[in-house]
């Protein structure tokens, strides 16, 4: 008897009236030949195809959410098969997994990895260490768990070579396992090692199932993801494009699969430079995912949340923050408070509210968010690490950089004990601790910290990484701070064509680029060529970023200080007011900038031979 059968048997034993639905349902997905081939299969079920359905069933609520709704559904099959079918019968045991699946989808994490653990001990215990289902609950195990990659390193390792001696290589586990192994190497900062392994894994999969079969799409659409973070952003685009196209004749234009890649594009093309046309394409999606998937798939909040970012670059910090907090409610209905899509969007809430000039406020958020995360995730989850690394900062900022600093240098200890040192993660908190030190008096010794930094981004990341090329800017920043500003403006000159060659002359960082060595030109003695140089600066910014975007006024008080000190002392003042009626319109009376710009008119109003 097939598993879906005997569900139906359960359920009519037990009186109860939704089997027809639950049957329906997975049905569907046993005769689905894209979710043939995918990571956990239990006796023919697929628990990541009941992830995309999000479906409703008899005996929970709509107003409940699609994943408690799901949840209520397995929890109640469950119950009638422990009392027909018995603790140990392996229907029981599969149906144990649809409950920790939904249960880990409603975000209580913590439970779930408990709950799995003790499945996998009774799996191994009625079904034997090696047969297949005990094997997939391993794994699902490793994927639930977080923490430690190391830890969840060498549990895959142990699960493959266990696969592989079981399965053989060809099985579609011991494939799913190989390629969870690159996505860890990755995260460790070995991306080329990753990217090497996915192509072998790619070529295996072409080699079985074909070019065109849906898994072995599946694994492109894994390896263009994991190739486009070490190419520039043009590039990144068009390897999703190429992967878009097979989907659309493989798939159809409407598979959800397809639909991600339009993202990825999109994401890719912001990157790029161009919000405006990332957002136009995501605005086109979200009416396809709404059509096709419905106002309340995940696919479609996360769209929702892409498109906010991209809202926010175009110079709407307002109304992406308002997407964003509408967004945030969506979520909660949907995905429950506790969810990780859920806690991801507090956390990019209170990174905007401290960008807008709120530290404190957002250091309290963080704080907040941090502690549900230690609840749900568990201390040494990344996102967890990451929520750390951010409450730290944003305490500096708020004017208590002796606890900031005690939190990033033990974030950062963490970040080495669980990531290890080469993970991307743990470059980007070293970054932040040497702002922290050029911050507090120290930009000698900040510089000398990117310095070392860079040597490590080149080795892990590659020369042309963005984040190596942000480190190197990082290190003209501050030579300039120490006093070296001609150093800065030609280290600065001499990155702006890399900059251009990979990111592209309208990429946000190149534009920062051109900002800080036009200010080092005016600094190191020469404020008429930078006066030039941040006239063609404000145009471009107005082009691509609008007027109330944060950088636009920066660059606007920038080139008035340029010109008081080129001697046009009562053009600066002029232009200080307008940038301050402007602030005043978009920034909180409160905003550090406002009185900034404040105090810069008066000085050039009391000393109009000065420079500042």
């Amino acid at each position: 008897m097939r598993a879906t059968d005997e569900c139906v048997v359960v359920l009519q034993l037990a009186g109860r009236d939704d089997a027809p639905l639950i049957y329906a349902w997975s049905r569907e997905e046993q005769e689905d030949p894209h979710y043939a081939d995918q990571t956990w299969q239990e006796d023919g079920h697929d628990i990541e195809t009941a992830q995309e359905r999000w479906p409703y069933t008899a005996g929970a609520s709509r107003d409940q959410g699609p994943a408690r709704a799901a949840l209520v559904a397995f929890e109640q099959l469950l119950a009638d098969s422990l009392s027909i079918l018995g603790a140990d019968n392996p229907q029981t045991l599969t149906t144990r997994g649809h409950v920790v699946e939904w249960r880990a989808k409603t975000g209580d994490t913590a439970w779930a990895v408990a709950a799995q653990r003790e499945l996998v001990k009774d799996s191994v215990r009625t079904l034997g260490s090696d047969h297949p289902d005990t094997l997939a609950r391993r794994s699902r195990l490793i994927a639930l768990g977080g923490g430690d990659l190391f830890e969840r390193t060498a549990a895959l390792h142990q699960l493959l070579e266990d696969q592989l001696r079981i399965l053989g290589p060809d099985h579609p586990q011991t494939f799913s396992t190989r390629e969870h192994l690159a996505r860890a190497r990755s995260e460790t900062g070995d991306a080329a090692g990753a990217i090497s392994e996915l192509r072998q894994l790619l070529d295996d999969h072409i080699r079985i199932r074909g070019s065109d079969n849906p898994a072995t799409l599946a694994v492109r659409s894994s390896f263009a993801a994991l190739q486009a973070r070490s190419q520039d952003p043009s590039d990144a685009a068009s390897i999703h494009e190429r992967l878009l196209k097979d989907q659309v004749r493989i798939l159809g234009a409407d598979h959800p699969d397809t639909l991600t890649t339009h993202r990825e594009i999109a994401h890719w093309r912001g990157k790029a430079g161009d919000a405006a046309g990332a957002a136009e394409a995501l605005h086109a999606l979200l009416a396809t995912q709404r059509r096709i998937l419905g106002s309340d798939h995940p696919e479609t909040l996360t769209t929702r949340a892409a498109l906010t970012i991209f809202q926010r670059a175009m110079g709407d910090p307002a109304g992406a923050a308002d997407a964003r907090e509408r967004l945030l409610i969506d979520q909660v209905r949907i995905l429950g408070a506790d969810h990780p899509d859920t806690l991801y969007a507090h956390r990019e809430i209170a990174h905007w509210r401290g960008e807008a000039g709120d530290a404190a406020g957002a250091a309290e958020a963080l704080h907040a968010l941090l502690v549900t995360q230690r609840r749900i995730l568990g201390s040494d989850h990344p996102e967890t690490l990451t929520t750390r690394a951010a409450l730290a900062v944003r305490r500096r900022e708020a004017g208590d950089a002796a606890v900031g600093l005690i939190l990033l240098r033990k974030a950062l200890l963490d970040h080495i004990r669980v990531l290890g040192s080469d993970a991307p993660a743990t470059l980007t908190v070293r970054g932040a601790l040497a702002t922290f030190q050029g911050e507090t008096g120290d930009p000698a010794g900040a510089a000398d910290a990117c310095e070392r930094l860079l040597i490590d981004q080149v080795r892990i990341l590659g020369a042309d990484h963005p984040d190596t090329l942000t480190t190197r800017l990082e290190i003209a920043h501050w030579r300039g701070e120490a006093g070296d500003a001609a150093g800065a403006a030609e280290a600065l000159h001499a990155l702006l064509p890399t900059q251009r060659r990979i990111l592209g002359n309208d990429h946000p960082e190149t534009l920062t680029t051109r900002y800080h060595a036009a200010r080092r030109q005016g600094q190191a003695g020469d404020p008429a060529g930078a006066v030039d140089a941040l006239q063609q600066l404000l145009i471009d910014r107005l082009r691509l970023q609008g007027p109330d975007h944060r950088y636009t006024p920066a660059t606007r008080q920038e080139l008035a200080r340029m010109r008081g000190k080129a001697g046009d002392t009562a053009g600066a003042v002029n232009a200080l007011k307008q940038i301050l009626a402007d602030r005043l319109r978009i920034q909180a009376s409160g905003h550090p900038h406002i009185r900034m710009t404040q105090e810069e008119i008066a000085h050039w109003e009391q000393n109009p031979e000065q420079d500042k």
